[in-house]
């Protein structure tokens, strides 16, 4: 069970930079992946999103409405007892609706007192590798 008590965003985040952080049991950490922070989002074939616990045991929670994804409500989770947690987004996402243009909130809660890192994997579209091509 999770008691959520302590909530702390460090704010918007980058698909190219990789987060270091720790989290007490029952401690959770939200992360934005914004559209106006990541432009290029809108061109993402999938994304997968991976939680690698160093020390202890923390799981991971996406939701693209509630702003704090949990265990009774999120779009996505991984709850693996592993060192890592991952979820995985294509850009047809969930009704056949591009679910990598818009805001993705991201939630990291502990089991334990947990020493993480939040790292992403992404590929483009076709058509927008071939326009980053076409640039250079």
């Amino acid at each position: 069970m999770y008691v959520e008590a302590e909530l702390y965003n460090p704010g918007d985040i980058y698909l190219t930079t990789d987060y270091e952080n720790v989290v007490k049991h029952g401690q959770s950490i939200h992360y934005e992946l914004n559209t106006y922070a990541n432009p290029d989002m809108a061109h993402l074939k999938y994304l997968k999103i991976i939680l690698e616990s160093y020390l202890g045991d923390a799981d991971l929670f996406v939701s693209f409405t509630n702003p704090n994804p949990n265990l009774s409500d999120h779009d996505y989770m991984s709850r693996r007892s592993g060192i890592y947690d991952e979820i995985i987004i294509t850009e047809e996402g969930m009704q056949n609706l591009n679910s990598l243009n818009r805001t993705i909130f991201i939630n990291v809660i502990g089991f334990k007192r947990t020493q993480f890192k939040i790292r992403f994997e992404y590929e483009y579209l076709p058509n927008f590798n071939a326009l980053l091509e076409d640039a250079f």
